[in-house]
């Protein structure tokens, strides 16, 4: 009876935390209003009143509310106003407005005041059980790896060592950007295991896409953010002529310097029409929601000759627990190459190189591990500890190495094997006769 008790308790802190969350509030971010014409209790009952819920908020009140409920209790958050890819699908985007919280339904408002003392009492027996979760779902990951690397010994054995040093010098670079031993604070997300290699992998094969076809200008990288990924991945070109963030975004201490950089969105067409000789999208294609719109531009914007490089999630990122429940719906174009293949064709780009990256089995360590990392607090329990001291940030970086390596090294075999991967890279060509 007892035993019965306690499971039942288990599973509804873990319904609560992780699937009540989901149509919960978003947060739309407006101009600082200390106070407000009307008192609190009339915008609630306006809001309750609105089709779709829709509750204003002064500063003070925001702050409260985001202490109240922080993360994860509400894993779809977004700020309103930025106009951002992510925030595209929301007609609410008035810069003008006060910021708000918006919420998903009445009942999730109405909810709000049992919520909070329920999310408060859960989180500690929440976090618990999802630290525990997430490390076991590593554990059964570092297993599957290993038993990968052993079935494939041979064909690590037989790698050239002038191959088998660049995969670790590549997977090294990165632990330096991402885990630096002399860092202090937590770990970032793109360091969790199943995160790492995603980009380990994307990396590698933007890195060859642009030592085969790039190094021209004028050329731009669209969305690079802080630059800490594009530097990696965009290695070999010497110089970056423009970037183009859709928000304000300091730069990381690693990145490239760039000539000028931009605020604004592709289909805005910030550039002039064959202005530029490369364009670079590292995992951005996929956030964008109208995409022939932005091809058609990307398009317009490139040289006679010039070409498009970029990366995004392939079909094998799929299903409503991916798509939904960790994406939030923010991943739209999640397609295979030949249906890119047909993109680029209808606006006058030719594909001139393909590939999938990340194969079988660290695509499915990732996808089980996405979730954790971006609707749970367990990464960031476990990245806060192992980045606190130098000693823990060394631990980190020596089992990232060990979990990955190996079937990293085996990455060009696993693809053959399986023909496809989580990541695509494509390079695509405007088909003009010359490059001006």
């Amino acid at each position: 009876m007892m035993l019965t008790a306690i499971l039942s308790i288990l599973l509804v802190a873990v319904y609560v935390h992780a699937v009540l969350p989901l149509p919960f509030y978003r947060i739309r971010r407006g101009p600082p209003v200390m106070e407000s014409p009307q008192p609190l209790w009339r915008r609630l009952v306006a809001a309750v009143a609105a089709p779709r819920p829709r509750l204003e908020l002064t500063v003070p009140e925001f702050r409260h509310l985001n202490r109240l409920c922080p993360e994860p209790s509400r894993p779809l958050v977004s700020w309103r106003g930025s106009r951002g890819y992510y925030d595209q699908d929301e007609t609410d985007t008035a810069d003008d407005a006060m910021p708000a919280a918006l919420f998903r339904s009445r009942l999730s408002l109405l909810l709000l005041p049992l919520r909070v003392p329920l999310d408060h009492a859960l989180t500690p027996l929440v976090n618990v059980i999802t630290v525990t979760a997430y490390l076991l779902v590593l554990a059964i990951g570092w297993a599957m790896l290993r038993w990968t690397a052993w079935r494939h010994r041979a064909q690590l054995a037989a790698q050239p060592p002038d191959l088998a040093q660049a995969f670790a010098t590549h997977l090294h670079e990165h632990l330096e950007v991402l885990v630096p031993e002399t860092g202090t604070g937590p770990i970032p997300v793109l360091a969790e295991p199943g995160y790492f290699m995603f980009k380990l992998a994307e990396g590698r094969a933007f890195r060859e896409a642009v030592s085969r076809f790039g190094g021209h200008h004028p050329n731009c990288e669209i969305g690079p953010d802080d630059g800490s990924i594009s530097a990696l991945h965009l290695a070999a070109i010497d110089r970056l002529d423009h970037g183009l963030n859709t928000n304000p975004c300091p730069l990381a201490a690693n990145a490239k310097p760039y000539g000028d950089m931009r605020l604004g969105f592709i289909e805005d067409a910030p550039f002039p029409a064959a202005s530029l000789a490369e364009i670079y999208l590292i995992h951005v294609v996929d956030h964008i929601p109208d995409l022939d719109t932005a091809m058609a531009a990307l398009a317009a914007m490139l040289q006679p000759g010039g070409r498009l490089i970029f990366s995004g999630l392939s079909h094998d990122f799929s299903g409503w627990w991916l798509e939904q429940a960790c994406a939030a719906g923010c991943v739209w174009n999640n397609w295979p190459l030949d249906r890119y293949a047909q993109l680029c064709q209808a606006h006058g780009l030719e594909m001139e190189w393909a590939r999938y990256c990340q194969p079988f089995p660290a695509s499915l360590v990732w996808k089980a591990t996405y979730g954790f990392a971006m609707k749970t607090r367990a990464w960031a329990i476990l990245g806060g500890w192992l980045g606190a001291t130098a000693g823990r940030r060394r631990l980190a970086r020596r089992l990232l190495r060990q979990y990955w390596l190996d079937v990293y090294r085996l990455e060009d075999h696993l693809l053959a094997r399986t023909g496809r991967g989580l990541n695509f890279i494509i390079v695509a060509r405007r088909s003009d006769t010359a490059r001006s």
